[in-house]
C-alpha cells in the first residue's frame, strides 16, 4: 500500500511541478537541422512535434518503437519539456522493465557529471522541479527491483553526485 500512496503523491507532484513548462517549439524538438532530414531524426520529430508532454498516454510509449531510443535525439529543451511524461510513464502501472532503454537514457540525461555544462536541466528548472526529479530518482532507487535491475549502481551514483541535495 505504501508504494501505491507514494506513486500517487509523486504523480501529483510531477503534474503540478511541470504544469507551466513551455513547449520547446517545433524547430527545437530534435538535434540537428530543422526540419529534420535524416530518417531517425524525422521519426523522432514526428512522434513529438506539436504534442504537449501531458497528452501522452502509457500506450504511446509502447506503440512506437522509436520512443524507446528517442531521448538521445531530443534537444536539451525538448528533453526538459518531455521529462515529466517520461517520469509519469515509468511510475505508472503500465511500466515494463523489459524495455529499459528509456530509463537508461533518462538516467544519462539527468547525470550531472555528464551534462552539467550543456543541459538545460541544470539551468532552467525551478526549485519545485529539482525536488520533483530528485524524489522521482529516489523513488526509482527505493524500488530498484521493479525499475532498474542492474542499473541500480548507476542510479545511486547519479543521486549521490548531485540530486541528493534536493531530497
Amino acid at each position: 500500500m505504501k508504494k501505491i500512496e507514494c506513486t500517487k503523491s509523486l504523480r501529483e507532484l510531477i503534474l503540478t511541478a511541470f504544469d507551466s513548462t513551455e513547449y520547446p517549439g517545433d524547430d527545437n524538438i530534435v538535434l540537428g537541422a530543422y526540419p529534420p532530414n535524416m530518417p531517425d531524426y524525422m521519426a523522432v520529430y514526428n512522434l513529438y512535434n506539436g504534442h504537449k508532454w501531458n497528452s501522452f498516454s502509457d500506450s504511446f510509449f509502447y506503440s512506437h518503437g522509436e520512443v524507446q531510443s528517442s531521448i538521445e535525439f531530443l534537444t536539451p529543451k525538448a528533453f526538459l519539456y518531455y521529462l515529466p511524461a517520461f517520469m509519469l510513464h515509468i511510475i505508472s502501472d503500465e511500466w515494463s522493465n523489459d524495455i529499459n532503454g528509456l530509463i537508461v537514457d533518462i538516467f544519462s540525461g539527468l547525470d550531472y557529471t555528464k551534462n552539467s555544462t550543456t543541459s538545460l536541466i541544470f539551468t532552467q528548472m525551478n526549485e519545485m522541479q529539482f525536488k520533483c526529479v530528485a524524489l522521482f530518482l529516489d523513488f526509482i532507487f527505493s524500488n530498484s527491483d521493479i525499475y532498474t535491475g542492474f542499473y541500480v549502481e548507476e542510479l545511486e551514483e547519479i543521486i549521490n553526485e548531485y540530486w541528493w541535495q534536493f531530497l
